[in-house]
């Protein structure tokens, strides 16, 4: 992983000053999100919404193909 704090004008001036860090930066995605996000819900049971459930996952749409 690579940080640098300084928003140069391109990619490659900003990857020249940039500090490696070993690690992921999956761990500071984490804390960042939870600063962020606010405070957790019990996940929703699928279908207990107000919607009609339309099918069953993964849905039809997976399935068909975009136009060309």
């Amino acid at each position: 992983m690579r940080v640098n704090s300084e928003k140069p004008a391109t990619a490659e001036a900003w990857l020249v000053d940039a500090k490696r860090h070993e690690g992921s930066w999956w761990t500071d995605w984490g804390r960042w999100l939870a600063r962020k996000g606010g405070t957790q819900v019990v996940a929703r049971t699928p279908g207990d919404g107000k919607l009609p459930v339309l099918e069953d996952a993964p849905g039809t749409y997976v399935l068909q193909r975009a136009s060309e």
